[in-house]
């Protein structure tokens, strides 16, 4: 619908515009659509050039004459702006125009993130009527403590799953799968999403724990013993802790890929409260073998020290024959790891450039 046609109408237009490079797609409530162009930046750095709605906190792509292409779009009474219900980014890739990332919001992502949010409270009401005294504050303290790292550790192990294995065509996490290994190709996307949008997905999946972790609750008073809950509410709390931390991480994420960041961000990066720029830098060098943990990254240094990922693909390659793709990228790191030499390996990524070096290297 709408005066520019459908998704198919805006890659066509960006395709017969040579200038074009990037495009989004957008569609709003009342049966209008809209088709943003972008011309390619001067910069050839992917990671240092942006285009987006971001443009008060990334360097964008210089915009082309619109000619009545943006947010506004034609109504029966006229001109009408929408919100939109959703929004496409596209890219060359390889001479073809692809789907890069979805980057609108709607009233869906909105209700996900309050949702996840209500529940948490209501857990976290519950689990701190429930702490008492130095021990109970020590318990909480711990307990917060263990989550993090926990959930650290989690979205490590998944966003490796993720980047090695399946494609767009796995049943079920097709779509999350497609959406890790895409953001390689062109990482600046995901600074597009606003928070509901980037949250979205992890909301989905950690809805479901809140609701079982808000309905054990009560039990959880009954089954008690002079009136104490079982578990003294500590679960409550890592529970909340780890759930929402999934979702977070995923803003954790997208700040390390903006150029331009409030300056209490930054501190918190550059203390390792959440994840470092820098740190998340380095899985972006090919293969992508490392640095998987994204929440604060505490995790990192450990398990690519101790080659973790690489032995738990081994034990995937032996048992089922699958390759992961960073082996698919880098001949020697598979035979490095099959030959289980894994010195050689950290090695040769030593040697990689950092994307923000070479910015550096450029510039000087």
């Amino acid at each position: 619908g709408g005066y520019l046609g459908g998704l198919d109408h805006c890659k066509q237009l960006c395709v017969d515009t040579p200038p074009c490079w990037f495009a989004t797609h957008g569609w709003g409530g009342m049966g209008g659509s809209w088709c943003e162009l972008y011309e390619q930046c001067d910069d050839i750095s992917v990671d240092t050039c942006h285009a987006g709605n971001n443009a008060q906190n990334v360097l964008t792509y210089r915009m082309q004459r619109r000619e009545g292409m943006g947010k506004a779009v034609v109504g029966a009474g006229g001109y009408a702006r929408t919100s939109g219900h959703g929004n496409v980014l596209l890219g060359r890739l390889q001479d073809k125009l692809e789907a890069f990332d979805f980057v609108g919001g709607n009233g869906y992502e909105k209700g996900a993130l309050a949702a996840t949010l209500a529940m948490s409270a209501a857990l976290t009401a519950d689990s701190f009527s429930q702490i008492h005294g130095v021990m109970g504050v020590a318990g909480a303290a711990a307990t917060t403590a263990v989550s993090v790292l926990f959930a650290d550790f989690f979205t490590g192990v998944f966003h490796w799953s993720v980047d090695n294995y399946g494609s767009r065509k796995t049943p079920v996490f097709g779509a999350v799968i497609d959406a890790f290994q895409v953001h390689h190709e062109a990482p600046w996307t995901l600074t597009y999403r606003p928070l509901a949008t980037n949250a979205f997905a992890i909301n989905l999946s950690v809805i479901p724990l809140l609701v079982v972790a808000t309905a054990v609750g009560p039990l959880a008073h009954v089954m008690g013993e002079g009136g104490t809950p079982v578990g003294g509410g500590m679960w409550e709390l890592g529970v909340v802790v780890f759930a929402n931390l999934q979702w977070a991480s995923q803003e954790f994420h997208k700040w390390t890929h903006m150029k331009r960041i409030h300056p209490a961000i930054r501190t918190l990066q550059d203390c390792g409260v959440v994840l470092p720029r820098t740190m998340h830098q380095r899985h972006h060098r090919s293969p992508f073998g490392d640095n998987y943990c994204i929440v604060t990254g505490t995790l990192n240094p450990l398990l690519d020290t101790t080659h973790f990922f690489r032995r738990l693909e081994k034990l995937v390659y032996t048992c089922t024959g699958n390759e992961p793709k960073c082996w698919q990228l880098s001949e020697d790191m598979k035979q490095g790891v099959l030959r289980g030499d894994f010195s050689a390996i950290a090695d040769a990524e030593e040697n990689l450039i950092l994307p923000a070096e070479q910015d550096r290297s450029s510039n000087s």
